[in-house]
This record gives C-alpha cells, sequence and structure tokens, in this order.
C-alpha cells in the first residue's frame, strides 16, 4: 500500500482546498463486497474524530483520476470537521446528502483537467443508475438482495452538474425518466444546490429526511401489495 502516494496528494488537497486531519490509520479493504471501492472513510467514526483510511491497494498508481477519487474523499473528512457540533442523526443526514456534492464537485473540478476524460459518458452513466436504482422491481424485494434506492448517485450527479455550469461547461440532463413520486423531489433538491452557493443545513436536513421517509414508505407500499396478492 503505497501510503506516501496518498499523503503526497493529502497536501495537495490542503493547498489547493482545505485543511484536514492527519490520516491516523490505513486500513486495507478485504471486504469482497468493496472490492469495487477505491477508498472511504466511515462517516460514524469521522464524527468521534477517528481518521482511518480504509484503501484498496488498486489506488497506488499515480493519476489524475485516483487524485480525483482520493480529493472526494478528503472532502468528507473536512466536512465532518464542520459538523461535529449537530447531534448525531443530524449530522448523518447532512454528511449522506451535502458532502456527497461539496465531494463530487471537488471531484469533477479534477476531471475537467483529464484531457479527453469522457465527462458525458459518466453523466450518462450515472444518469442511467439513477434511473434503474429507483425504478420498482416487477417482484417483491428478496432478502438478502439489494433493494435499490442509492440516493448518493443524485448527489454525485448534482455536485459534478455545479462543476460543470462553473467552468462553462455545457451539461444536459433531466430526471424525466426517474420514476414518481421520486422525480418531483429529485428536481426540488437539485434546484435547490444548483441555485445556490450558499447552503442552510436545516434545510438540507428537511430534504433528505423527507427522501428517506419517501424510500421507507414506498419500499412498505411495495412489499405490502404482494403480500396482500397472494393472500
Amino acid at each position: 500500500m503505497n501510503t506516501n502516494y496518498i499523503e503526497k496528494i493529502r497536501d495537495e488537497y490542503i493547498e489547493k482546498y482545505y485543511s484536514i486531519p492527519i490520516i491516523q490509520k490505513y486500513i486495507e479493504i478485504t471486504d469482497i463486497d468493496n472490492m469495487e471501492i477505491a477508498g472511504y472513510f466511515n462517516a460514524d467514526e469521522l464524527y468521534k474524530k477517528e481518521y482511518n483510511f480504509y484503501i484498496n491497494t488498486k489506488i497506488v498508481e499515480e493519476s489524475n483520476y485516483n487524485k480525483a477519487i482520493l480529493f472526494h474523499e478528503f472532502t468528507h473528512v473536512y466536512d465532518s470537521t464542520q459538523l461535529l457540533d449537530y447531534e448525531y442523526d443530524k449530522y448523518r443526514y447532512i454528511m449522506q446528502s451535502y458532502s456527497e456534492v461539496h465531494a463530487a464537485e471537488i471531484e469533477m473540478d479534477i476531471l475537467t483537467t483529464i484531457e479527453k476524460f469522457p465527462i458525458e459518458f459518466l453523466m450518462n452513466q450515472y444518469l442511467n443508475d439513477l434511473v434503474c436504482e429507483f425504478t420498482l422491481p416487477g417482484g417483491p424485494f428478496i432478502k438478502g438482495h439489494s433493494t435499490g434506492f442509492n440516493y448518493r448517485l443524485l448527489y454525485y450527479l448534482i455536485g459534478y452538474i455545479k462543476t460543470l455550469k462553473y467552468n462553462n461547461i455545457n451539461c444536459e440532463y433531466s430526471f424525466k425518466r426517474v420514476p414518481d413520486p421520486f422525480r418531483g423531489q429529485f428536481e426540488e433538491i437539485s434546484d435547490y444546490y444548483l441555485n445556490n452557493d450558499e447552503y442552510d443545513n436545516e434545510i438540507i436536513f428537511a430534504h433528505q429526511y423527507k427522501l428517506d421517509e419517501t424510500i421507507r414508505q414506498t419500499k412498505y407500499n411495495h412489499q405490502m401489495k404482494f403480500f396482500n396478492d397472494s393472500k
């Protein structure tokens, strides 16, 4: 594991963006379910000021793409330091939403510097994945299988769009293929972030709480439909 490379990128991040705490421990990702993840900090640990970086050894290659990924993760660390005065539940909601937008903004800031990087392909892929995540299956949810609803994809897209617009890079997007009741909420959330440069954490919390409740109720209603049909 090339920790020297990661420390070098951390120093670059601090010089370019924000000061962040020292990484206390590097932990290699061994969970097979997470092997596609380049690296991450655990939000629960960040709340306790434990700065452990879970890292996939694939990220040792020095490239601007890997730098973008690391900058994304370092932004979560910075955001966590700004939210420690909040009660835990509110901290989690804000980290799951605003911090993903913020981290995606900075990630895209680096990706735009990569010559011929397929930005349009990346945006379309994330949008397609978002539609799939929020499209209900034809049958009931199966225990032990993913139930979808990965709203981080929404926040990644919003962060990417903010940076692209800031850099005057054309970016067309639409949530028209996202099914109800999520389409309207996605539009409301994206409008808030894209039309503001400063945010109210109470509004961010309210948006994420509402989205979580809609997901919970949608899952319940979907399961009950098949339960009732089986009677």
